[in-house]
């Protein structure tokens, strides 16, 4: 039986809540790049589409955990966001906002990756 996200209240908390923090990565990735940011209350509305309330400062702090994620050092041999290659900045120019400034690949290189094993006689 698959596992879905649901609204049942369990501890006085709605069961999706639990994915806010998922979910909130998850809209930075598909909704910002270097030149698209979006604003914590856009992000509030996207978090609404799943059934998810959250306070302007719960978010701020989820973001603000992404990052600290993003650049823990674990491991000293590895320099700081080779791990996983993404970096989370926020602007005050136009277009303002949290964005996700570095990725480990773009699109184009994917693309150009889908393209060559496609390609490839194996």
């Amino acid at each position: 039986m698959a596992s879905t996200v649901s609204n049942n209240r369990q501890g006085g908390r709605k069961h999706a809540q639990k994915y806010k923090s998922l979910l909130v990565w998850q809209i930075l990735l598909k909704r910002t790049d270097e030149n698209n940011g979006i604003t914590v209350g856009q992000i509030e509305e996207h978090l609404k589409e799943y059934g998810i309330t959250a306070e302007r400062r719960s978010i701020y702090r989820d973001i603000r955990d992404l990052q600290e994620l993003l650049e823990a050092d674990y491991d000293a041999k590895i320099e700081d966001r080779e791990r996983l290659g993404y970096e989370i900045s926020y602007t005050r120019k136009a277009p303002s906002g949290f964005k996700i400034t570095h990725r480990p690949y773009d699109f184009e290189d994917l693309r150009l990756l889908a393209e060559c094993i496609n390609s490839a006689r194996v």
